[in-house]
């Protein structure tokens, strides 16, 4: 089961590379491609999910595909929802892979420290 990838899943057969992705672990396993809600081929949403809500997407699409268990594969920004359905279903994640995807940066010391004071411009004599 694949999260994350932002290309319509009819489209993504068609580029080389990213067949070429797909075919290597399809070759000896089954391979399901989930669209997050609001992007690739899936209807258009009103809200931005929740990562609750997209574990539950998840979830949904392997209930419907008849996939009792997977190798979950996070890319990018589905990294965390990853990590959360395989935390949330361990009885269904027979691995966890992350790809592409950091924690987020600690916001810098002094990203709430108050402005300094602007120097005058120097003056020319």
């Amino acid at each position: 089961m694949v999260v994350g990838l932002d290309v319509a899943s009819g489209l993504q057969w068609s580029e080389a590379r990213l067949a070429r992705l797909f075919e290597r672990p399809a070759s000896f396993s089954r391979l399901g491609i989930y669209d997050k809600a609001g992007t690739g081929v899936s209807d258009p949403i009103m809200h931005v999910p929740t990562p609750e809500e997209r574990v539950e997407d998840v979830r949904i699409v392997m209930d419907a595909a008849g996939i009792e268990h997977a190798a979950v594969l996070g890319e990018s920004e589905a990294g965390p929802v990853a990590a959360m359905f395989a935390a949330t279903y361990p009885e269904r994640t027979d691995a966890l892979i992350i790809y592409g995807h950091r924690p987020p940066r600690p916001a810098h010391p002094r990203a709430n420290a108050r402005p300094r004071p602007r120097l005058p411009a120097p003056q020319r004599f």
